[in-house]
């Protein structure tokens, strides 16, 4: 069994570095394993990847949207002779996953692990890294689609980075007023990519052969059969998720007396959801 030879409490480790994980999958294969392959496996996406902020950081939660009902705003160019759309609640982006919009609330990163979703500059990030242990050519490259990170939950957050002085600051605005932030262009300096073992057990399995006992992402139906069951819990505790705004607080303040974090607009998001996968459930 991969670890046998590194020892015995390898299996009591969430995670490991770079070296330790090229050493564990090493072990597993019966094959030479570097941590330079552990990066390249990750921008294949066949391993997924995650970064350790060890002083922790900023970001704002992305909500899944359906970009028909995005609101935009109306601005006249700098040119004058057109008119400018801008996402009114956010930017908003699209990609094999979805539509995606970054919301406007700042919230704290934690000290802990986040996963690599590879969506933008995380992963300039990740191939310079693979360059500088592989001697390549330096990475000049730079995103201007910003820096994502994932929760373990599967939330997407945008990584921000606060002003460093200047009128932003200075102006008496509350310490997570999105006026004194900015998206990104890297993850934070002290941060440190590590792989989770149950990323590292999963690739070994589906290199092995094994996907059948891989946990696979959500389909639409199951997505929608949790939808439902919130909405039936929301009815017994008389949370009307039909008011996402008013229920998301509501929600929210619960999750706190349980010692759980999670942003209002990401519960907002998914409890905006309900009333389709009703639909869909009631055909």
């Amino acid at each position: 069994m991969a670890g046998d030879e590194m020892g015995r409490l390898i299996k009591l480790k969430k995670w490991l570095d770079l070296y330790e994980a090229a050493s564990y999958l090493s072990e597993a294969f019966k094959e030479a394993v570097s941590a330079s392959d552990v990066l390249r496996f990750s921008l294949d996406s066949d391993l997924v990847l995650s970064v350790n902020l060890v002083n922790g950081g900023y970001g704002s939660p992305c909500i899944p949207v359906d970009i028909e009902n995005v609101e935009w705003d109306e601005v006249p160019a700098l040119t004058g002779d057109r008119v400018i759309r801008i996402p009114r609640k956010g930017r908003v982006w699209q990609d094999e996953e979805g539509c995606f919009q970054v919301t406007k609330e700042v919230v704290e990163l934690g000290k802990t692990l986040w996963d690599l979703p590879m969506k933008g500059g995380e992963r300039i990030d990740v191939e310079h890294k693979y360059h500088q242990i592989t001697f390549g050519p330096e990475k000049t490259s730079v995103s201007l689609d910003g820096v994502f990170v994932r929760d373990s939950s599967g939330v997407l957050y945008e990584v921000q980075e606060r002003f460093k002085g200047g009128r932003e600051v200075s102006s008496g605005k509350p310490f997570f007023s999105p006026d004194c932030f900015h998206p990104a262009g890297a993850l934070p300096e002290d941060s440190e990519f590590v792989v989770r073992m149950c990323a590292l057990d999963e690739f070994i399995l589906n290199i092995n052969g094994s996907n059948e006992q891989v946990a696979k992402p959500l389909g639409s139906r199951e997505r929608d059969t949790l939808l439902t069951i919130i909405a039936a819990l929301c009815t017994e505790a008389k949370i009307p998720y039909d008011k996402p705004a008013k229920a998301a607080g509501m929600i929210q303040s619960t999750a706190a007396t349980m010692g759980v974090s999670i942003g209002e607009t990401t519960i907002e998001g998914h409890l905006k959801k309900i009333p389709d996968a009703l639909a869909t459930r009631m055909k």
